[in-house]
């Protein structure tokens, strides 16, 4: 089985941890960064299928990571995860082309179920 790679960024060390645990076990190759420069760095250097993304973090939120992806050819799907998300916020970010908006604290069976989609829409592109 292809794993897929997921680049996975939040500023909380033990959320970053834990989550990274779960994507491993599910199948998923995962590599962690703890904000958005350095997920855009990472992003240069690797190909990733998907991003899970804080909105707030320090140095460069999940907003500007994602802006910034998108003027890549290589875009990944992006899922996002924050604490507060205000409802006109979810809905630009949807509508700019993130596939879901998770609120925190976090659903991992609502994640690892979205991913799991994604999986098998994107299998036969493997």
């Amino acid at each position: 089985m292809d794993k897929k790679r997921i680049l996975l960024v939040d500023d909380d060390p033990d959320i970053l941890f834990t989550m990274s645990e779960i994507l491993k076990i599910s199948g998923f190759d995962v590599t962690a960064r703890n904000n958005g420069k350095a997920a855009l760095i990472a992003a240069k250097n690797h190909h990733f299928d998907v991003m899970v993304l804080d909105l707030k973090m320090p140095v460069m939120d999940g907003v500007e990571t994602f802006a910034e992806l998108k003027k890549n050819k290589d875009n990944p799907c992006v899922f996002f995860v924050s604490a507060f998300i205000p409802d006109d916020l979810k809905s630009a970010l949807l509508k700019q082309g993130a596939a879901d908006v998770f609120e925190k604290p976090l659903d991992i069976g609502k994640l690892l179920k979205s991913l799991d989609c994604y999986r098998q829409v994107h299998k036969k592109s493997s």
